[in-house]
């Protein structure tokens, strides 16, 4: 089989087979975990999108711009919530891909569940589905792709999305190859797009479930497509990887169900920032420590996680959610690593600015060896009197190795739906709904109608 074909493989045993009571669970947990943080970005950038939305043409549709109240055009829907979904830097990922997964693959299914009818069971694989395929495929050409300035949940998103739709709308085997066709030729994101003040990396992002949407609906067409556009001479590996790393779409030696995987974000910055911020965090907590005397702290990671994320000129939310600095100084201020230190008007906290200025980041050569296998950070913290506070983080909170408990899920989607106004008693209803979502045939339509 050739690159592509291990993709439609892939694919197809995973809608045979029998799938695990541990992996169904997986699979709710990250739609909780991808309702929460799409209420919470739809709050934040609400007046934008729905502007937006009312700027298209031919408005209406079945599918619901999550937390939007509005309706729209499943393609349009998508790239709504796929927006929303990656605002507030809170999306889950996996940092074998350095992609998140979630976002894109579930901004694409939710907004197809509007407009078609999907069963129960093929919301769940179609959710697996596009798990499974962003992760590999993400994990096959990372670190080069990141190294070339491509931002992965936007490329290989964009094939996990369509790999899911086409589940969701029943295309069959034989024209997975057209979808995957269409999805590669339609992959991009560029991770220039989160330098400087900019806040638009969450359209990367967007158009990758959108894209997803359409490659999954004219691959159905059956076209035919070119014989590996994924591995081929002048395929997706050749122009946006750099070394390819084989091996990731097979399915032995712990690699069965890569959405095991898949990390789950406590904090609201980007995932390079998490396990500094977990270590600052836990210096805060020390019984003699005072943020107030601190002279200078020092942030020492792998490689990967410096450039673009090293700086100290905060501009704006966005800069902040991608920088070391800030978002440590943030939380030995804080002493909080949560959305609410990531506001337009914390920013500008004039305490967490001038200690950003002080903070420096630098590479240690020992921990850029272990990636990805362990994200490592050590933060010093060195006072005004000579102390020195240090903590360092091999595997920072929401990683498999340091999991988010069910109460932990549960608590952050309670506050972030709560803080986008959704009432208690809906949200206690939408967990449930997750829940018993395979145990009747319209428990997907309970669910949705209650976003």
């Amino acid at each position: 089989m050739n690159d592509t074909e291990r993709i439609c493989n892939l694919v197809c045993e995973l809608l045979r087979e029998e799938l695990p009571d541990r992996i169904l669970g997986e699979v709710k947990a990250c739609i909780l975990d991808y309702l929460g943080v799409t209420f919470a970005g739809a709050r934040e950038l609400s007046k934008e999108l729905k502007a937006y939305l009312s700027s298209l043409s031919g408005e209406g549709g079945g599918a619901k711009a999550i937390g939007l109240g509005i309706t729209a055009p499943a393609e349009d829907a998508a790239f709504v919530n796929g927006v929303s979904s990656h605002m507030s830097e809170l999306d889950d990922g996996c940092r074998f891909g350095m992609v998140h997964v979630g976002a894109p693959v579930l901004s694409a299914l939710f907004s197809l569940a509007g407009c078609i009818e999907i069963t129960p069971d093929a919301f769940l694989r179609a959710v697996l589905v596009g798990y499974e395929v962003t992760i590999r495929l993400a994990a096959t050409i990372q670190p080069g792709h990141k190294l070339k300035g491509f931002h992965a949940t936007g490329t290989c998103g964009c094939v996990g999305a369509a790999a899911a739709a086409a589940v969701a709308l029943g295309v069959p085997a034989d024209r997975l190859k057209s979808v995957i066709s269409a999805a590669a030729a339609s992959a991009s994101g560029l991770l220039e797009m989160m330098d400087d003040p900019s806040q638009m990396k969450p359209f990367n992002v967007g158009k990758a479930a959108q894209n997803g949407i359409v490659a999954a609906r004219f691959g159905s067409l059956g076209l035919l497509g070119p014989n590996d556009p994924v591995g081929g001479r002048r395929g997706l590996f050749c122009n946006m990887a750099g070394e390819v790393h084989d091996g990731w779409f097979d399915r032995e030696d712990g690699k069965k169900y890569m959405i095991s995987s898949a990390y789950k974000k406590p904090y609201s910055s980007c995932r390079h920032c998490h396990s500094a911020v977990e270590a600052a965090l836990t210096i805060a907590e020390a019984p003699d420590f005072c943020s107030k005397d601190i002279e200078r702290v020092v942030v020492s990671t792998y490689g990967l996680a410096v450039a673009g994320h090293d700086h100290t000129d905060i501009i704006s939310a966005s800069s902040a959610k991608m920088s070391i600095p800030y978002s440590v100084a943030a939380a030995l201020v804080l002493k909080t690593g949560g959305a609410e230190a990531m506001t337009e008007q914390m920013v500008r906290n004039p305490s967490i600015l001038e200690l950003t200025n002080r903070v420096s980041v630098v590479e240690e050569p020992e921990y850029s060896e272990q990636v990805p296998a362990k994200r490592i950070a050590k933060v010093d913290a060195i006072m005004k009197n000579g102390e020195v506070f240090s903590q360092k983080v091999e595997y920072s909170k929401g990683e498999p190795e340091n999991p988010m408990t069910r109460t932990d899920l549960e608590n952050k989607f309670m506050q972030l739906a709560l803080s986008a106004g959704i009432m208690p008693e809906r949200c206690r209803k939408i967990i449930a709904a997750v829940d018993e979502l395979d145990q009747t045939d319209h428990g997907l339509q309970s669910l949705y109608e209650l976003l």
